[in-house]
Order: structure tokens, then C-alpha cells, then sequence
């Protein structure tokens, strides 16, 4: 069995991977209210394996808007992990 923090950081890692086509299939399913099969779909199953199945896709659009954001300020997730500890 896989333990939690290796499950998220997969999630992270396939966010940051496929980030331009999983945006581009959240703003679709926003303007269509249809989420096609596709890498959203994908995240959404991996995130499910640690939560309830009702709440993957919520949380692999999680997912997808954090990894959108650093790479929008252009900082990585171990550069903002070290910004909060240099403030700590």
C-alpha cells in the first residue's frame, strides 16, 4: 500500500505535468458544464485513492489551480515550501 504523502505528491507531479491540457479542460467544463475523459479525469482518479470518490474531481482541480499559480509567479512547489520556512 502506497502511503498518503507519496499519493499526493503523484498528484502534484501529474498537475505540474499536464497542467496546459488539464486548464484547458477546466475552463471547457466551465463554459460547457461537460468535463470530457481526459487528464483531469486522470488526476481525479489518482486523488481518489486517499479520498471519497465524490470529492476527486474537486481535488484534482485543486490540484491544477495550485500548479497553475506557481507556474504563473514562476516558483516551483519546493521554492514556495522553502519561502514559508524561511518565514517560520
Amino acid at each position: 500500500m502506497t502511503d498518503l504523502k507519496t499519493i499526493r505528491d503523484q498528484c502534484k507531479k501529474f498537475a505540474e505535468d499536464n497542467l496546459r491540457e488539464c486548464c484547458i479542460e477546466i475552463i471547457e467544463w466551465q463554459d460547457t458544464a461537460i468535463l470530457r475523459d481526459g487528464k483531469v479525469r486522470e488526476l481525479a482518479a489518482l486523488c481518489s485513492t486517499f479520498i471519497s470518490n465524490h470529492d476527486g474531481l474537486r481535488v484534482a482541480e485543486s490540484y491544477v489551480s495550485r500548479a497553475a499559480i506557481q507556474a504563473a509567479i514562476g516558483r516551483s512547489e519546493s521554492q514556495a515550501t522553502e519561502k514559508v520556512r524561511d518565514n517560520g
